[in-house]
């Protein structure tokens, strides 16, 4: 007698079916109610559902959208709730924990271990400074951001392969920024925020500027221009890594449209950072004469085509008068002379408070105290804006002295014991394999060159959006530990 079908084969597809249009009538009845929150829930589902048919796709997915800072923007754009914005890192459990039932360990590390230093340091400082409720938001959001993102990242990045289609995926999202960027700058439609990826910087609104500097995702073009410029060797070294004529032509043609976006900005910081970079490519033998020659030709074109941006640029050459004091003659512009300021007051607050420094994200609140001892170019009141009237609270605008006035000098320690590891394990990395793997060394070399062009241009900035950084962080210890375990695992065999 033949066996009767089991009712499992007839029942289970009736409730995947019910269970559907459950899901999707509770999601319709949630967009009635909360149009954000029913969004969010189902792009997690669709997200969720995706992933576990393909686990690297959540990898590739969490660093697309956190570097068209997706999540930040649903929260402040659309209304979803701030704690479906922070559990969206959470998304690479999936692959992780696919890592883990194939064998494979939970990655840790020294630059992990420094970052968990880090973070009690802060802790440590929010306990003595007098903006515990400034500081408490602030070692949240680097709890999150820092060793959280490294460790989640570092964990789901497995191998060169996955590594080269994360950057790939760098490679994507710096195009979508820059064509967003590109079509703005063209159609001149300043006012059209473009879902939040198309920002303008509020000075040319309360009339400030006469240029419209373009902000991206950020509401910043300074911090804007600085996550392009990461992108820029991404691009760049996929042109030499690649061996297919159409993957070598679509990186070039994405660093162009990188570049092009960048001048948009009109960062002079991004300037003095993309000189460092090509500077650091020529030390690592990746720029010759006629790479000189040909990113020279497209400099000179790209000035020609946005001639504001040489004359902003241009005014680098009057720092020199940026530490006259207020009353004397000089030919530096304010904003120089603003940032001197900012930096040699955070600068005395470090000497002030050197052992845990004012507090996690508190200078500002002492920068008043500070700038008038410094006396270069002290603003009494902001002059427009929704602060009018008020005492300015001024950043550090320099990466380094920003975190001694913060956190002090443990802080300080700590931070940049985080990359001395990452820059040591690359160089060591490209150093195994020079010779033998040049498609290894470029990977990690594309990760050690974006991180310089980002810290570079930090030093004209205060660490802020720092899920940017430890991403690249966190990715440079990814690879470096692939490439370590690759090697060891071939001297086995």
């Amino acid at each position: 007698m033949s066996a009767q079908p089991r009712a499992p084969a007839v029942v289970v597809p009736g409730l995947h079916a019910g269970g559907l249009l459950a899901g999707v009538g509770a999601l319709a009845v949630l967009a009635t109610r909360a149009p954000g929150l029913a969004l969010a829930a189902a792009g997690t589902g669709a997200i969720v559902a995706a992933t576990l048919a393909w686990p690297e796709l959540a990898t590739l997915a969490l660093v697309f959208c956190l570097w068209l800072n997706v999540p930040a923007l649903a929260v402040d754009w659309y209304s979803v709730p701030e704690f479906l914005g922070a559990l969206f890192p959470l998304v690479l459990l999936v692959p992780i924990a696919h890592s883990l039932r194939r064998g494979e360990p939970l990655v840790l590390g020294g630059a992990f271990s420094l970052l968990v230093v880090l973070l009690i340091v802060e802790l440590l400082s929010t306990l003595v400074t007098a903006h515990q409720d400034v500081a408490v938001e602030r070692v949240k959001q680097f709890a999150l951001e820092g060793p959280v993102v490294y460790l989640l990242v570092v964990n789901s990045v497995r191998t060169p392969a996955t590594l080269r289609r994360v950057l790939w995926t760098l490679l994507a999202a710096g195009t979508c920024l820059s064509l967003v960027t590109i079509y703005q700058q063209l159609t001149g439609t300043y006012e059209r925020p473009y879902g939040g990826l198309g920002q303008i910087d509020h000075a040319y609104f309360r009339g400030q500027s006469d240029v419209a500097r373009l902000a991206g995702p950020l509401g910043d073009p300074n911090y804007y221009a600085q996550i392009l410029l990461a992108i820029v060797p991404v691009g760049l070294l996929s042109i030499w890594r690649e061996r297919a004529p159409a993957a070598r032509l679509a990186a070039g043609a994405a660093t162009a449209l990188v570049c092009l976006a960048i001048t948009f900005t009109y960062s002079r910081g991004a300037a003095v950072a993309f000189v460092a970079l090509l500077l650091a490519m020529g030390c690592l033998r990746y720029l010759r004469a006629r790479h000189m020659a040909a990113i020279a030709t497209a400099v000179a074109l790209l000035v020609a085509l946005v001639p504001a941006y040489r004359e902003r640029v241009e005014t680098i050459t009057a720092i020199g008068g940026a530490t006259a004091q207020a009353g004397e003659e000089t030919t530096a512009d304010d904003s120089t002379r603003s940032r001197t300021t900012e930096m040699l007051a955070a600068g005395l607050a470090f000497v002030d408070h050197p052992v845990l420094g004012v507090g996690p994200g508190a200078f500002p609140y002492h920068y008043q105290h500070y700038a008038r001892r410094v006396g270069i170019e002290v603003r009494d009141e902001t002059q427009s804006g929704p602060e009018k009237g008020e005492l300015p609270r001024r950043e550090a605008h320099n990466l380094v002295l920003g975190i001694a006035a913060d956190i002090g000098v443990g802080g300080l320690a700590a931070f940049a014991g985080v990359m001395f590891l990452t820059f040591r394990n690359l160089l060591r990395t490209r150093r195994r394999w020079l010779g033998k793997r040049p498609e290894l060394v470029n990977l990690a070399d594309s990760l050690l060159l974006a991180l310089i062009a980002y810290l570079t241009a930090a030093l004209f900035l205060t660490l802020a959006f720092e899920r940017y950084l430890w991403l690249l962080a966190a990715l440079a210890g990814a690879a470096a530990r692939n490439m370590a375990s690759r090697s060891s695992s071939r001297s086995s065999v």
